[in-house]
């Protein structure tokens, strides 16, 4: 999802260890990356409005104009059929959403 110069890219990933993991990628060609922090960037939020903060920030790789990271919160309840992640104040863009239903 690109806007303000850098393009936000999300993937959910499958995780045994009972947790909702998030694979979020940060590109662009005309500003420095380094000052975002995924900490204060990022939530989940499931369709009945429940939100779940930031657990873990792993595997950060990159710097300058391309980062990654992967981002664990906790496991969402059984009953959720759709999430969502939400990116809030990057590249001067208020909000990104990225769903993703739950249903197997």
């Amino acid at each position: 999802m690109a806007g303000g110069g850098v393009t936000v890219t999300a993937t959910l990933v499958k995780d045994h260890a009972g947790a909702t993991v998030v694979k979020v990628g940060l590109d662009t060609h005309s500003v420095n990356l380094d000052g975002y922090k995924f900490e204060e960037s990022v939530f989940l939020r499931d369709d009945s409005g429940k939100t779940y903060p930031l657990e873990a920030v792993e595997k950060t790789t990159g710097g300058g104009h391309h980062r990654e990271a992967v981002l664990r919160f906790a496991k969402v309840a059984a009953e959720t059929t759709m999430i969502e992640l939400v990116v809030k104040d990057v590249a001067g863009i208020n909000e990104r959403t990225f769903h993703w239903s739950t249903a197997d």
